[in-house]
Order: C-alpha cells, then structure tokens, then sequence
C-alpha cells in the first residue's frame, strides 16, 4: 500500500487511555503513524572516533614543551591500519552510507608525486553469534574503495602556525556518496565509491544467516592514511505502490 508523507496527527489522546479498545478511524490513523515511522524515524545512523593522541615532539616554547595539533601525523610509505565498528541494521535497512574523517600521509610537497597513495577500503561482514559473542562468518558486501582517484586527497592540505613558522595537516573527509545504484551490486573486489548494500541474508556453507536487521560489522581497511572518525547512516528509499 502507499505510505503517506505528510505528517499524521494521532488520534485524541482522551480516545487512547489505557484499557480503552480501539476501533475504525483510531485504528487506522495510529497504523499509518506506524507505518510512516517504520519507513523514515527509525531509520539508523551512527558515529564511531577514533581516538588519538594529538600531542608532538615539536616544542613550541611554553611551559609544555609540545602543541596540540589538528594532524595525527607519522604517517610513513606503506603505513596501514584496521579499522571493525558494529552498526545495528534495522529490518528495512538496505543501503548505507559512510563518511569518514581521515588524514593523508603526504604533504604540500607530494602533491605531484605518488609515493604516498591513500586509501580506504569500506566492507560489510556478517556476523554471528554461536554462544561464544559475535564473529564475523562471511562478506555480505565487497564494498567500496576511496582512493586518490575518486575521493580522497592525495596530499594533505597544511595549515601554518605562525607562532612557531611551522605547518601541519588537517582533516579531510570523504564519503561514499547517497545514489542508490539501479542494481543490487555482484562485486568480489572493492569498486568506485557508492553506497554499502544490507542484502536479506547470505549463505555460508550451505546455511543461511540473516543480515538485514541484524548486528552487522563495517570493515574499514586504511592505507598511507589515519583514520579520524566513520558516520555510518541508513540511507531512506521511498516505497511506491502502482
């Protein structure tokens, strides 16, 4: 059937008192309430940071000796890191969107050069949990890959610091983008940015596993680059009934 858009007011609240049986209109204002905060309120999102020391070696010339910066730094050739967030699917989520924060290993004076190249592969596990806590038992989407190509900076953009004459890095952030593909992606390897699909289920040596609406982990796999933090949201897809 066809879920309305505009907002709803639910029946009197003098008709819905506790004990009182309900019939008709009531009935049906309240389903229709239901059905719209089934389809857009309890659609999810979460944030996940990481968190890092800011201080450096640098001496500044107060009394502490160092500086709070907005770069992580001491990222070298071939730097890389892992990154597992669990995200609680809901029963009609299906295709999420990522943002990330992060910062590139290169500089101002790479831009021209790819000794560095950042990037950040984006995947979905399902998991499962046979009496011990949850473990990952199988991919239910390769995912995607940010790299310097499509999405992420190859050198980092510094800020100066007038005090002391120096620069430093700052956070750049990146996403996944929110167009929903015509198809439900078939991809073994990570592919050019788009948004991560929650498929129903998946089987795993000829037994199948619910995903959707279930506890799923996000796999986060950074290169030449420090992961900031990850924003993780359901991405809304009207329903249309012909």
């Amino acid at each position: 059937m066809l879920i309305q858009t505009a907002f709803n007011l639910l029946p009197d609240k003098k008709a819905c008192n506790n004990g009182a049986v309900l019939f008709g209109s009531a009935v049906s204002a309240m389903s229709s309430g239901l059905s719209q905060l089934g389809r857009v309120k309890f659609l999810g999102s979460c944030n996940y940071q990481v968190m890092r020391s800011t201080y450096n070696e640098f001496v500044v010339g107060n009394n502490t000796a160092c500086r709070l910066a907005d770069g992580v730094g001491r990222i070298t050739k071939g730097y890389s890191e892992s990154h597992k967030v669990f995200y609680a699917s809901t029963p009609i989520s299906k295709w999420i969107g990522v943002t990330v924060a992060y910062e590139s290993g290169s500089s101002d004076a790479d831009a021209s050069s790819l000794s560095f190249s950042p990037r950040i592969d984006i995947s979905i596990k399902a998991l499962h949990d046979a009496g011990s806590g949850y473990a990952e038992i199988g991919t239910a989407d390769y995912g995607v890959r940010l790299d310097s190509s499509n999405a992420l900076l190859l050198a980092s953009i510094e800020a100066s610091d007038e005090n002391i004459g120096e620069t430093r890095s700052i956070t750049h952030f990146s996403e996944t983008g929110i167009n929903i593909p015509n198809t439900t992606p078939t991809n073994t390897q990570p592919v050019e940015p788009r948004p991560l699909y929650i498929p129903p289920s998946i089987i795993v040596s000829s037994t199948s596993y619910d995903v959707r609406g279930s506890i799923i982990s996000i796999n986060l796999d950074c290169s030449d680059c420090k992961l900031k933090s990850a924003y993780v949201f359901d991405i809304y897809a009207p329903e249309v009934a012909t």
